[in-house]
């Protein structure tokens, strides 16, 4: 998907063969997010370019029950 104003992708959805979907967002044409939607039904959520706080960038690990698993930062 494109913002028609600027041009920029503002996201992108892949769906492999395996199942795994994954959608990147873009900002001002700049990757800010992934996510990862598993086929075990985890969701995997990556974030960068994050400011205002002490780290950049940001992964959960989300399990089919809807805990999450594993931050890293």
């Amino acid at each position: 998907t494109y913002d028609p104003s600027s041009g920029y992708l503002t996201q992108s959805v892949l769906q492999a063969a395996g199942g795994v979907v994954t959608t990147k967002t873009y900002t001002a044409g700049v990757l800010t997010r992934t996510v990862v939607a598993n086929t075990d039904g985890s969701v995997d959520y990556y974030n960068y370019n994050i400011t205002g706080q002490t780290y950049t960038s940001q992964h959960l690990t989300v399990n089919a029950a809807g805990v999450t698993v594993l931050t890293e930062r």
